[in-house]
């Protein structure tokens, strides 16, 4: 079960999605696209939050529209989750990088 789902296309190792989907509950899909417009507000204020470094990470590379649909369905699969396994919402754990990695 997807809230909000992108129709996916793998090559290779990569996923890449394509356009937000017409087949989903429109009100949750609105809701998850403003709780995503709402980090982009305030991506300055909380910059350590997963939320906001992922925001900023899509909008250097694809701009704000997507960066705020990325946001969404990252929420809508963490709500998911956290719903089906009864558990609190963790933030990812940051994942530290070597010095000397490249």
């Amino acid at each position: 079960m997807e809230i909000i789902a992108f129709d996916a296309h793998k090559r290779y190792s990569q996923v890449r999605y394509g356009k937000l989907r017409n087949d989903v509950n429109h009100y949750l899909k609105w809701a998850y696209c403003e709780a995503g417009n709402s980090t982009a507000v305030n991506h300055k204020r909380f910059p350590l939050r997963h939320t906001s470094k992922l925001y900023k990470r899509i909008r250097e590379k694809k701009g704000h529209a997507k960066a705020v649909g990325a946001v969404g369905r990252h929420l809508a699969e963490a709500s998911f989750w956290v719903l089906t396994r009864s558990e609190d919402y963790k933030e990812p754990e940051v994942k530290s990088v070597s010095p000397t990695a490249v």
